[in-house]
């Protein structure tokens, strides 16, 4: 669980990427208590890239979506908007669409809009979880972490040509 307020970073290397038939496929997320609903998801819904947070605020987008061998960064900033990165290159910046609190309970899951569980898949080579945003921790730290996952995950080909790491 992520408070609000609450920074964290969480880098995510991932393998072969397939939505269910839904076009679904959550890389992290949890369920309401209540009930199965899927709530504060990150992955594909409806074959975009989505954040969801646990209020049921989403930031969707046709560009950047989950797909296999990259290094993917979620993180929220101490005033709830997120940054995320794809492989180096930031693809959301200070974002305040999701900004209220995250409970991620489940890794590689695709519940079905229809409630059945589908044959989506995410292969997750490695997860690092930080306590502070990418903002906090600065682009040094940042992009040293990313060049040690393309690195030991042979990923350095996905890194920018100006990423200090990629050789």
């Amino acid at each position: 669980d992520f408070a609000k307020g609450e920074e964290f970073s969480i880098f995510i290397v991932t393998g072969m990427v397939t939505a269910n038939s839904d076009g679904e496929c959550f890389i992290l997320g949890g369920y309401t208590a209540s009930d199965s609903n899927p709530v504060s998801y990150y992955g594909i819904e409806s074959n975009r890239r989505v954040i969801c947070d646990e209020d049921g605020n989403k930031f969707q987008s046709n560009t950047n979506v989950p797909s296999g061998g990259q290094i993917r960064c979620l993180s929220r900033r101490s005033n709830d908007n997120l940054d995320e990165y794809v492989n180096g290159t930031q693809t959301l910046t200070n974002d305040s669409t999701c900004d209220e609190p995250f409970k991620f309970t489940y890794l590689n899951n695709a519940l079905s809009r229809s409630g059945e569980q589908g044959d989506g898949t995410i292969r997750i080579m490695e997860i690092l979880v930080y306590s502070e945003s990418t903002e906090t921790m600065g682009t040094d730290e940042r992009q040293e972490i990313e060049g040690y996952l393309a690195h030991k995950w042979s990923l350095t080909s996905g890194l920018p040509s100006g990423h200090p790491y990629k050789s």
